[in-house]
C-alpha cells in the first residue's frame, strides 16, 4: 500500500514539473518573438528642430530678383499714365522709406547721401528718398545694366527700341539720327508728352516720357537696346 501511494506521488510531481516547463517554453518562445518582431521593425530617427534664421531687414546680401512684380494692364495706344508707375511688389512713388523697406525685404548696399537725402540698391534698381515734413519718400528709381527687374509697360534692360517705342502710342517712330521726334504729345508744357531723342555726346538715343506728377527716362546703347531707365517723381 506504501509503494502504490509513493508511486502515485510520484506520478503526480512529474506531471507538475512537465507542465512547468511547458508554459516557462511558451513564455520564453513569446518573449522571442516580441524581440524579434521590434528588431525588424524599422526605427525613426529622432532630429532636432532647426530654427530658421530671422531675416535681417538692413541684410545686406543679395537675392534674386522679385517674382511677384505688380504688373498693371495698359494699352499701348494710350499715353502712359501715373496710375501705371507700380514698382516690384506694389512699391509706388511717394512711399515712406519704411514702406518701400518693409516691400522689398531689406537692401544690398545703402547710400547715406547728404542731410534730407538717402537712397538704397536692391537688385540693380537704386530707390532715392528726399525728406519732406520729416518723413523719406521715394522720388527717384534707377534701373541699372546689372538688373533684371522690369519696369512699367514691361519694359526691361536689353529691351530694343522698336519693342519699346510699341508699347506707346504715336507714328513718327522711324529712327532718324540728329532728328528730335515728338513720340505723341505736343511741347513741353503739357502735362503728357513722350520724346525721342539722339544725343550727340553719346551717340545714344534717349526717350523721355511725362506724366502729370512723374517722368520716365529710357536710356539706350548704342546698339539700340535699353540700357538703364530712371524715374523722377515730383518736385525733381
Amino acid at each position: 500500500m506504501q509503494k502504490l501511494i509513493v508511486i502515485i506521488c510520484m506520478a503526480v510531481f512529474l506531471v507538475v514539473m512537465q507542465t512547468g516547463c511547458s508554459n516557462n517554453a511558451s513564455e520564453t518562445s513569446s518573449a522571442l518573438t516580441q524581440q524579434e518582431s521590434l528588431s525588424e521593425t524599422p526605427q525613426t530617427p529622432r532630429t532636432n528642430a532647426v530654427e530658421s534664421p530671422q531675416n535681417n531687414l538692413h541684410s545686406n546680401s543679395s537675392s534674386a530678383p522679385s517674382e511677384d512684380i505688380a504688373t498693371i494692364p495698359y494699352d499701348p495706344s494710350k499715353y502712359f499714365t501715373d496710375d501705371e508707375l507700380v514698382f516690384t511688389g506694389g512699391v509706388r512713388l511717394e512711399m515712406s522709406y519704411e514702406e518701400v523697406l518693409g516691400i522689398i525685404g531689406g537692401y544690398d548696399e545703402f547710400f547715406d547721401n547728404a542731410p534730407g537725402v538717402k537712397s538704397f540698391k536692391k537688385n540693380g534698381v537704386l530707390y532715392g528718398f528726399y525728406e519732406s515734413d520729416g518723413v523719406y519718400r521715394l522720388k527717384n528709381l534707377n534701373l541699372s545694366v546689372s538688373s533684371k527687374e522690369i519696369f512699367p509697360r514691361g519694359i526691361k534692360v536689353g529691351d530694343k527700341i522698336e519693342d519699346v517705342l510699341n508699347k506707346f502710342p504715336g507714328d513718327d517712330k522711324t529712327l532718324r539720327k540728329w532728328a528730335y521726334q515728338n513720340i505723341y504729345g505736343g511741347d513741353h508744357m503739357e502735362m503728357f508728352y513722350a520724346k525721342l531723342e539722339f544725343r550727340m555726346y553719346d551717340e545714344c538715343y534717349h526717350l523721355t516720357v511725362k506724366t502729370p506728377k512723374s517722368m520716365m527716362a529710357v536710356n539706350f546703347d548704342k546698339k539700340n537696346c535699353v540700357r538703364f531707365i530712371e524715374i523722377y517723381g515730383e518736385g525733381l
